[in-house]
C-alpha cells in the first residue's frame, strides 16, 4: 500500500492491477508506479499482486481482484490505512485493464456494491490479432507484439472460443451498472484498437466515459516517467479525470 502525504483522511482509495499479459509483473516490480498514482492522486494504491499465468489459468487473477476488493471495504483495513471503505477505485494497464473492467463486471454479476470508478490504460480487450494496429504495431519493432499477445491469451484462457464470455473478452460486454470510466490509450501499440473500439461500445451504450489518446507513446510507457517526456503530463490528466467522474475538483 502507498499512502502519499497528501492525502487527507477517508479519501477514496485505488485498486492497482498491474499488467504483464497476466503472466509478468508483481508490487514488486511495479513499486515505483504505485507510488506515482498515490501522489498524483493524493489517494492511498493498494497494488494486487494476483496468481498468474502459465499456473494460474482465468478465473485465479479475477478471485484475487474480488477478495482484495472486498478487504479494501472492511472496516478493519479502513481503521488501518485510513480511507473511504465505500469509494473505491480501481486502475489497471493493459492486462490489468481487462482484470479491473471485469472485476467490475463479475461485481455486478454477483450482485455486489459497484466501483466508484475505473481508469483504464491501453487495455487488452478481446483476443483477435487482425486489427489495424496489430498489423501496424505487432511485429514487437515498437515493444509489445502480437505473438506476445497471442501466448498471453491462450494461456489464460485455454484453447477454446472464449469471445461470447464478456468476464473473459469483455470488449462489447453490457455495461449497465458500472461506473464511469477512463479510458487512456498508447498511439503506437498493437493494442490501440482494443480502446478504440471499447470506446465504441461506451458510446452504442450511452455510458459515461472519457477517452485520450498519448500520441507518439508505445504500450507501457506509463511506466517510464524519466524516459517518456508525457508521461508525467498523462499521469496528472488522468488523476483529473477521475476526481472530475467523481464529482472532485
Amino acid at each position: 500500500v502507498a499512502i502519499p502525504h497528501n492525502a487527507p483522511p477517508n479519501a477514496p482509495a485505488i485498486l492497482y492491477c498491474h499488467g504483464g499479459g497476466y503472466a509478468f509483473g508483481d508490487i514488486d516490480t511495479h513499486d515505483g508506479v504505485i507510488r506515482a498514482y498515490a501522489e498524483a492522486f493524493g489517494m492511498p494504491v493498494f497494488g494486487l499482486h494476483y496468481r498468474r499465468i502459465p499456473e494460474h489459468a482465468f478465473p485465479l487473477a479475477l478471485e484475487d481482484a474480488l477478495a482484495t476488493v472486498t478487504a479494501m471495504r472492511s472496516a478493519s483495513w479502513a481503521a488501518q490505512f485510513g480511507h473511504d471503505p465505500l469509494t473505491i477505485l480501481a486502475i489497471g494497464d493493459s492486462a490489468g485493464a481487462h482484470l479491473a473492467l471485469t472485476t467490475m463486471l463479475a461485481l455486478r454479476a454477483r450482485g455486489l456494491a459497484q466501483l466508484s470508478g475505473a481508469g483504464l490504460i491501453y487495455g487488452m480487450y478481446a483476443r483477435r490479432f487482425d486489427t489495424w494496429s496489430h498489423h501496424a504495431y505487432g511485429d514487437g519493432s515498437v515493444g509489445l507484439a502480437s505473438d506476445r499477445m497471442r501466448w498471453f491469451w491462450d494461456r489464460l484462457m485455454g484453447s477454446e472460443d472464449s469471445s461470447a464470455d464478456p468476464l473473459k473478452e469483455p470488449l462489447n460486454a453490457d455495461l449497465t451498472g458500472l461506473p464511469p470510466l477512463t479510458l487512456l490509450a498508447a498511439e503506437v501499440d498493437c493494442l490501440l484498437d482494443d480502446t478504440l473500439d471499447f470506446v465504441e461500445t461506451c458510446k452504442r451504450q450511452g455510458h459515461r466515459h472519457t477517452f485520450d489518446l498519448a500520441r507518439g507513446m508505445p504500450h507501457g510507457f506509463m511506466h517510464f516517467t524519466a524516459l517518456y517526456g508525457g508521461t508525467r503530463e498523462m499521469l496528472a490528466l488522468l488523476a483529473r479525470r477521475m476526481r472530475a467522474a467523481l464529482g472532485q475538483s
